[in-house]
């Protein structure tokens, strides 16, 4: 069947759940060629407005391509924008273009709360909320609202609340058949409930329980990991095989530092963030170590200067020990 790239367009518009946006991608660019080539302008404006707003969940590295090619961005593309620079880590560009964003529409509200979220969690939250009450939210921003208050409630050790909004974004992702987001919020889901219902169990203890998970029949050897923690190769194994899940890895290195930090080892929760980001950037991307190096950053925002140079003169000693392991000549 040939289809029209208003046909195209349609399947690309269709409820888009987080993380799964391959098809949906696709149609958007279809349409956008199609527009293009028989001189149907607003019709391929709609397009890469789309695409562009579906290309910043997952590469927003090419979104922020998209958009350079469209002028002075606002609505819909100064959101999409906005929302790619923090992926990226590209705080003061984000925060350069926030006096231009709505504050009114769910959307612009989820984009508010993230912006907020590098100073303030507890106003990104007041963001988050205001956005979920928000009679016109649709169910792509109710989703994205759901996972980052999920994560930001975990954060201040509420993980009954974080529990419960990864359930909302099951469900979400079930009613439209979304896979890979459904398999992401499960696993928050299924974290947060453990440590919401063991009694007993501390944040460091399921941190402890994670790690020991992921590195079970995991191959270890300590003279070729060197300085990279063994969870973190473990992590790292367990979401890079024949289906590569590279956010899931992201989010599940971030949740495993959190912990460690709630339980009090900043050491571990700062190698895991540092390696964590180095082993992305290199297997996955630059897009998901950025996401991993803002948790860095907001962790050492926590901590203040003179603590943030102990644990980067920590991780420079740790790394220099171990990598003796790998190098005795050096000894």
């Amino acid at each position: 069947m040939n289809q029209t790239p208003e046909e195209f367009l349609a399947d690309a518009c269709r409820v888009s759940i987080l993380i799964d946006v391959t098809s949906p991608a696709a149609a958007a660019e279809e349409a956008l060629e199609r527009a293009t080539a028989q001189g149907k302008p607003d019709l391929a404006e709609k397009a890469l407005t789309r695409l562009t707003e579906l290309l910043r969940r997952v590469a927003p590295e090419e979104a922020l391509v998209r958009l350079g090619e469209s002028g002075e961005p606002s609505g819909s593309r100064l959101r999409s924008r906005i929302h790619a620079l923090l992926e990226l880590g590209r705080f003061e560009e984000a925060r350069r273009a926030a006096p231009k964003l709505g504050q009114t529409s769910p959307a612009d509200q989820v984009v508010q709360a993230r912006l907020a979220y590098l100073n303030d969690r507890a106003l990104a939250l007041k963001w988050l909320q205001g956005a979920l009450e928000n009679p016109e939210v649709d169910p792509e921003t109710q989703a994205e609202a759901l996972n980052l208050r999920g994560r930001w409630l975990a954060e201040t050790g509420d993980y009954a609340a974080g529990a419960a909004d990864f359930a909302a974004v099951m469900e979400l992702s079930k009613t439209h058949g979304a896979l890979g987001s459904l398999m992401l919020a499960h696993s928050f889901h299924t974290m947060y409930g453990k440590l919401s219902e063991e009694k007993g169990m501390g944040a460091l203890d399921l941190a402890e329980s994670i790690k020991k998970a992921v590195t079970r029949g995991v191959e270890i050897d300590p003279t070729k990991l060197g300085p990279i923690p063994a969870h973190v190769h473990g992590l790292l194994v367990r979401f890079n095989g024949k289906e590569p899940q590279p956010e899931t890895y992201t989010k599940m290195l971030v949740e495993v530092a959190s912990l460690l930090e709630t339980g009090g080892h900043m050491q571990d929760a700062y190698v895991t963030l540092y390696y964590g980001a180095f082993l992305a950037e290199r297997v996955f991307g630059p897009s998901f170590a950025a996401t991993i190096r803002m948790s860095l950053e907001h962790l050492l925002q926590r901590v203040g200067p003179e603590r943030g140079r102990e644990l980067f003169d920590y991780a420079e000693r740790r790394a220099a020990a171990l990598l003796r392991l790998v190098r005795p000549q050096d000894v």
